[in-house]
């Protein structure tokens, strides 16, 4: 039987592929998941002897069905697991000339403007401050506007906040900083500077909760069900959301990650360098920074207006 069959890609190889790559256990489980994917998909199709042209089919069945980021993630992970295939001897690399899946330009989720993202805030403060001490309102209250307001400036992810600890507060030549555990990061490695007030108000969120250690987490749960447990990144992205809906803000293409996007873009259009920006997003590449920029230029380009007024003001049809 040629090596190349559907019967390597059950699950023994699959294990002893992830086994033996330096994976961290996230990457795992998402190639895993994909491998598993890509096989049943193999199943249902009939393919019995996976080649290229396979795969393109594959690939684009994932198109049809799934976000392309997740397309892209699982197309990557056959093509690795092809790769290894070929190393060990297991057949040819099948998916050396199946190109990648192109990312998308722009973002999929929108920025809010400096008026809105005050809005935001304005309203989670007044809730806060007239929160009734009872039943932990107030302090649910000022929780969701001291974690809205740290997204907000700067420029957490929704994991990176869900992750925090009441010891990641600290400070760095004098300082206030939180660190975070980034994106692709096995650790706490990557720390953020904070304002001195917003320090401030995260003492005074802290210091109306009890028996805390720095093992504590950050953002805890007023749930009946989970009370004092972590929050997770789902119930950040929930409350970060109502916030906006709160404030007038409902749009599918604003979410809690669109506080990061705000507090990028607004570093730009406040006069930070790209450098400086790239820096304080924690982007490995400055190409991603870039497409902030990229993308202020667009709403900043005058061509329209300039077509319009030399087109000159139009009456609409039966006006």
């Amino acid at each position: 039987m040629d090596c190349s069959c559907i019967c390597i890609w059950k699950a023994r190889l699959f294990r002893r592929f992830l086994s033996e790559s330096d994976f961290r256990s996230k990457t795992r489980l998402t190639f895993g998941a994909a491998l598993r994917c890509f096989a049943d998909w193999c199943l249902t199709q009939d393919v019995t002897v996976p080649d290229a042209a396979a795969i393109n089919h594959w690939k684009a069945y994932l198109l049809d069905g799934y976000q392309v980021a997740t397309a892209r993630t699982y197309l990557s992970a056959v093509k690795v697991f092809s790769r290894w295939m070929a190393h060990q001897g297991l057949g040819g690399d099948i998916a050396a000339s199946v190109k990648g899946v192109k990312p998308e330009k722009g973002f999929r989720k929108d920025c809010l403007s400096d008026v809105q993202m005050k809005s935001v805030l304005m309203l989670l403060e007044q809730q806060a401050r007239v929160a009734r001490d009872r039943g932990h309102m107030r302090e649910r209250a000022l929780r969701d506007f001291v974690m809205v307001l740290l997204i907000a400036s700067c420029g957490l992810r929704v994991s990176e906040v869900s992750q925090l600890d009441v010891g990641d507060l600290d400070t760095v030549n004098g300082r206030p900083v939180v660190w975070v555990h980034g994106k692709g990061r096995d650790g706490k490695s990557d720390f953020v500077r904070i304002t001195s007030e917003l320090e401030r108000v995260l003492f005074r969120y802290l210091e109306k909760r009890h028996a805390l250690s720095g093992q504590s987490p950050m953002f805890v749960s007023y749930s009946r069900n989970s009370y004092g447990k972590r929050l997770t990144s789902r119930s950040i992205s929930r409350i970060v959301k109502a916030a906006m809906v709160a404030a007038g803000l409902d749009s599918p293409r604003l979410t809690a990650h669109s506080l990061r996007h705000t507090a990028v873009t607004l570093a730009l259009q406040g006069g930070a360098t790209l450098q400086e920006v790239q820096q304080f997003a924690r982007h490995r590449m400055i190409e991603t920074t870039l497409r902030y920029a990229h993308n202020l230029e667009l709403t900043r380009n005058p061509c329209s207006r300039l077509v319009m007024k030399l087109i000159g003001r139009l009456k609409p049809p039966g006006g």
